[in-house]
């Protein structure tokens, strides 16, 4: 048995919509922490959503590099 099956990459769409989403939550999260003083909450929240978007900008750099190479 071989378990070190290559993983096929996410389409593109769905990565740019995670994006998406994940900097409007960063955005929202960013305003709250503001607005409330600095609460603890919406720093945390607003720190998850930070590694969340460099996650997907990362994966998204890996695809258009790989693209890019394979020209």
């Amino acid at each position: 048995m071989d378990d070190q099956q290559e993983n096929s990459p996410l389409p593109l769409i769905i990565l740019i919509i995670g994006l998406s989403l994940v900097l409007g939550c960063t955005i929202w999260s960013g305003a709250m922490f503001f607005l409330y003083n600095g609460s603890i909450i919406y720093g945390v929240i607003g720190g998850v959503c930070l590694g969340a978007t460099y996650s997907f900008g990362k994966q998204l750099w890996a695809q258009f590099a790989a693209k890019k190479n394979s020209r």
